[in-house]
Order: structure tokens, then C-alpha cells, then sequence
């Protein structure tokens, strides 16, 4: 940046990709044109953009132009074809500015032709398949997708990821304006027993410095850390890293502080006598205790649901699943799994093997996802279904040891405008060995592929009680979308959740 003063840390921040000049609208925002012009003072910026060869930046005269869903037609008059990437820098580090929680907007006009594409912002996909030509439903209408939360701590990356490899100009992304505003800014926080909302960039610092702590032999500081991160955030990821970190402090001056909050806390003692389960249990009676700032009656009837759900064994991720909506408890007495979509069967939290691997951009909670105890809603992206693109699934589950088991059921979610597709057939096996597999049934689909809006459909097979310790489910993916589909010949997603094993 070029400019009188400070440029950074960026607060609210306008690019309109391809305009000859800056104009401010009518909310007095000011939008820079880009490419910047060859100035020395003034507003200059670098985007490092990439853009696919033979393509690039446009700009015709808005008079006369008339564009739906905008006061601002100018700003979908210029734009950029091809756009692959762009790195926008938010803040200095270098000057000590701390992280920063922003919005990003991203303005699109209605293509002449079908363009489909991922956007992907920070290296993680925030939309899937957008179909600007299919979402306007014509000409000269503009589509502006908003995305909040997202974290930065330097750099903003945006990217335009094609469905197709090496598109043509008439096939590749085009997009008119980015704008950055940055939300609201939190004080740093201070360790209180006031309930605190942490911002994710905070958090993460908070557990770094946790982390130091820990790694001094400072165990008290870095639990007081852990527990103001355990209490003042939602992220899943963030939550569990704490937790991490706290089964990871086996200080005998500092047990004496979690026990008593599990004595505190807890009616129905858990043992102790272990010492390689003394922070582990403690940890997680810690989080229940304050993470969601339950009322003691309610803190007690979350550790019962729990008890009653899961033998604990080491695997914190599943122990946060498990917990993770325990807010919600208490609208109505005894309704607490389906309420928070749990279900209860002897898989839960059990080793699973894939013969191929599940998508990064759809892990959901990694290997355990199809055994965590939590099913997937109609809402594809909820954080519970892992997914498959273009492949098959196959699953083995190992139960652990030999017993006697009579059911199995898995769910699949169609959402056809999303690319989601049930799978052809589910083939069930069982095993005792791991060896030589038994197969109990094959299930073909009955939904028609063309049923528009959300669907959950389960597959099931019944048995006669069976010795088995393997469970394995073979899922036939329909491949690529057919041929009346928008999205004909791509690949189509495969979304499944919960393996039940009864």
C-alpha cells in the first residue's frame, strides 16, 4: 500500500475488478478500481492475482445499463474473467496488528453462458458448485454472496476454482467486485469467570500462549488458558485442541484444582484411581461444566445422558462430539438424543477403515465421523456428513472383539441441485475375522434421482443374531451426473453418515 497514512490493519476495504477508476456509491463507500494505475502516492495495492492464460480483466460503459438485484449497475460492468486467485493483504504483523474476524463479499453478474464453480476463501471451500446463470434465472441480474467469520492473520485468499480442467473463456469464473468489512472488534480478553466469546484468531492465541505455559512447567496459568478458550468459543476444532491440551497436564499441583471441580459437579464419581485417566476425565467434566455455562441441574443431566451413551476411552474427538450441543439440552426432559440427532449403538466411537479416501473438503470429524453417535441433518454442510466425489464408499468397522449383532443401517442424503446423490445400491457384510466376509444383503435405491429439495434415506438389513466382529458396507456411487442434469458428466458427491450397528 501507498498512501499519507495507514493502510493496515484494513476495516472496510472495495475492489471493483476491471473499473478504469475509483467512485464512491451512494452509502459514501468508495470502490478502487483495479489494476491500479501507475502512481506514486495515492492507493496502491497487489493483489498477486492468477489468472488462466488468454483471459482477464473487462470494462464497458454502464449508461443505459439496467442490472436486478443492485442499486449499483456500474459496479457489474466491470469484472474479471479467469481469476484463479487473488491474495489481499488485511494486516501487518510486522507492526504488531493482531488477527482480525472478517466478511467477505463477493458480487457476480449473470454470465452470457453456464459457468460453475467452487469459491474457496483461506484454503477452505465456503460454496460449492455456484451456478450463476442457474441462480439469476437470466439476464442482467447480479448475485453478491456473503461469507462471515472468516478468519485472518495477514493474508485474505480467495480463489475461483473451475468444475472444468483447463476451461475455456466461455467456461471459466467471472467476478465483478470483493469486498472486506471487518467485524466487530473484541477487546483482548482476560482470564474472568464471566462467560467470554472468544473471536477464532483469539482463541488460537490464547492456546498458543497455553501452550508455552504448559511447555514451562507453568500448569496452573496454562489450565486458567484452556479453560477460558473451552468457555469462550464454538468451534469444534478449537474446543478439542484445548482439551488436548488439558489431558496433556499431568501435574500433581494441578489435579487437586480439576478434582475439585469434578467433586463439585459431578454426583456420580467417576475413578480416579488411574492416573493415566486422572485428566482425561477430569477435562471432560471440566468442559461440561462450563464450555456451554449449564445450570447445575442441567450439568447433571448431561453427565447421565453421557454415561449412559459412551464407555470413555481416550478418544477426545468423540467425547467433544458427544457434548457438542449440550446448550440445547433441557427443552424437553428425556428427548435429549433426538433433539440433538444422537443415536446410541454398539459402533459408536469404534475404528473404521476406508478403502478410499473420504473428501478433506467434507471430513466431518475424520475417521470416527460414521460411528461418532450424531446423525447427519438435511443440511448438507452441519458439519456431521463426510463425503465422496465420484467414488465409491467402502467402510469397515471394527467392533473390537467377537458379539452377537442383528441389525445394521447407514443414511445417505440426496440434494440433487447440490450435486448430491443417493448411491446406487449398499451391499452389508459381516465378518468375524476380518478375513473372509460374509455378505447379508444388497439394497438397491428406490428414490427417483430427479426428487428435488433434501432427503435422508436409511438402508437397513435385519438378521438373525450373528457373531461378527467386522462390519463392513459396500456403497455404489452413481459416478457423474446424468445426462438431464445442470451439471451432466461432473462428479457427483456421495454424503454419508452413521454406520448403526445393534
Amino acid at each position: 500500500y501507498i498512501s499519507h497514512g495507514p493502510m493496515t490493519p484494513v476495516q472496510h476495504f472495495a475492489i471493483n475488478l476491471g473499473a478504469p477508476g475509483d467512485k464512491k456509491d451512494g452509502n459514501g463507500t468508495i470502490w478502487f478500481g483495479y489494476p491500479r494505475p501507475d502512481i506514486t502516492t495515492g492507493v496502491k495495492f497487489d493483489l498477486k492475482e492468477e489468472i488462466l492464460e488468454g483471459m482477464g480483466y473487462y470494462s464497458y460503459d454502464s449508461k443505459g445499463v439496467n442490472m436486478e438485484g443492485t442499486d449499483y449497475p456500474w459496479l457489474f460492468t466491470n469484472g474479471c474473467v479467469g481469476l484463479s486467485k487473488c491474495e489481499i493483504p488485511l494486516i501487518d504483523n510486522s507492526f504488531g496488528e493482531e488477527p482480525g474476524i472478517f466478511t467477505i463479499r463477493l458480487g457476480f453478474a449473470t454470465p452470457s453462458t453456464r459457468r460453475m464453480f467452487d469459491i474457496k476463501i483461506q484454503d477452505s471451500i465456503v460454496m460449492e458448485n455456484l451456478d450463476v446463470l442457474k441462480e439469476t434465472g437470466g439476464a442482467n441480474k447480479a448475485v453478491i454472496k456473503e461469507f462471515k467469520g472468516i478468519g485472518v492473520e495477514n493474508i485474505l485468499a480467495i480463489e475461483l476454482v473451475s468444475e472444468i480442467n483447463n476451461p475455456e473463456v466461455s467456461q471459466a469464473p467471472v467476478i465483478n467486485f470483493i469486498e472486506v468489512i471487518r467485524e466487530d472488534i473484541t477487546e483482548k480478553p482476560e482470564i474472568s469467570k464471566d462467560v467470554i466469546i472468544l473471536k477464532p484468531a483469539e482463541a488460537k492465541k490464547i492456546l498458543a500462549q497455553a501452550n508455552i505455559e504448559r511447555s514451562n512447567n507453568d500448569f496452573d496459568i496454562a489450565l486458567e488458558k484452556y479453560h477460558m478458550v473451552l468457555k469462550g468459543t464454538d468451534l469444534k476444532e478449537i474446543k478439542i485442541k484445548a482439551l488436548e491440551g488439558m489431558e496433556n497436564i499431568a501435574d500433581t499441583k494441578s489435579l487437586p484444582k480439576i478434582k475439585k471441580y469434578c467433586q463439585k459437579l459431578d454426583p456420580v464419581m467417576w475413578d480416579y484411581n488411574e492416573p493415566d485417566q486422572d485428566i482425561i476425565n477430569a477435562a471432560v467434566k471440566v468442559y461440561i461444566a462450563i464450555a456451554n455455562n449449564l445450570s447445575e441441574e442441567d450439568m447433571e443431566r448431561a453427565v447421565k445422558m453421557l454415561n449412559h451413551t459412551f464407555s470413555f476411552t481416550r478418544d477426545i474427538t468423540l467425547r467433544y462430539m458427544a457434548i457438542s450441543n449440550l446448550k440445547d439440552l433441557g427443552t424437553v426432559p428425556g428427548k435429549e438424543f433426538e433433539e440433538n440427532n444422537f443415536v446410541d449403538h454398539i459402533g459408536c466411537g469404534k475404528k473404521v477403515k476406508f478403502t478410499y479416501p473420504y473428501s478433506t473438503s467434507y471430513p466431518a470429524g475424520g475417521d470416527i465421523a460414521l460411528v461418532d453417535g450424531i446423525k447427519g441433518t438435511k443440511i448438507f454442510n452441519d458439519g456431521n456428513w463426510q463425503a465422496w466425489r465420484g467414488d465409491d464408499l467402502e467402510a469397515t468397522v471394527d467392533l473390537g472383539g467377537t458379539i452377537p449383532i442383528e441389525k445394521i443401517s447407514v443414511n445417505f442424503l440426496q440434494n440433487i441441485g447440490s450435486w448430491l446423490f443417493l448411491p446406487t445400491s449398499v451391499e452389508f457384510y459381516i465378518s468375524e475375522d476380518g478375513k473372509n466376509f460374509k455378505i447379508l444383503a444388497t439394497h438397491d435405491n428406490d428414490v427417483s434421482q430427479k426428487q428435488e429439495g433434501a432427503l435422508i434415506k436409511e438402508f437397513t438389513t435385519n438378521f438373525n443374531k450373528t457373531d461378527a466382529r467386522y462390519v463392513r458396507v459396500k456403497v455404489k456411487s452413481v459416478g457423474v451426473c446424468p445426462d438431464w442434469h445442470t451439471g451432466a458428466g461432473g462428479k457427483v458427491w456421495l454424503f454419508c453418515d452413521e454406520i448403526q450397528i445393534y
